[in-house]
């Protein structure tokens, strides 16, 4: 999932695998000569106060692998943050309202010095 990649005006086709690779190529600095989507889509209905977020199946679950590792590193983490943009894997529901669940008591053991649990989480 590519969150707040900006959508086209009204009437202009968009391309979503153009701009999602655009935004591997510049802000991952990964080569996306040979890299295939299966498909590639904004999610819901159009707002005109929220910036739909892209949807991308990967053809090749290596390739997703790269740029979701790549997109952890911290320095690229940060220049993504602080452009407001995002890239994480799509979870069920189910798993985003548990994760939820537990942000004060993770936020709680942060601020206790503890870090993030390995393996869990996002």
């Amino acid at each position: 999932m590519f969150y707040s990649i900006p959508e086209s005006t009204a009437g202009q086709t968009e391309n979503c695998e153009q701009l999602v690779k655009k935004l591997i190529r510049l802000k991952l600095q990964l080569d996306i000569e040979h890299m295939q989507f299966d498909r590639s889509h904004r999610l819901c209905a159009k707002m005109a106060s929220k910036t739909r977020l892209i949807v991308v199946k990967f053809h090749n679950y290596q390739t997703r692998e790269t740029v979701r590792q790549k997109s952890l590193q911290l320095e690229i983490k940060s220049d993504l943050k602080n452009s407001k943009r995002g890239i994480s894997v799509q979870t069920p529901v189910e798993y985003r309202n548990a994760y939820k669940a537990f942000q004060p008591i993770i936020k709680e053991a942060e601020d206790h010095g503890k870090t993030k649990l390995k393996g869990g989480g996002r």
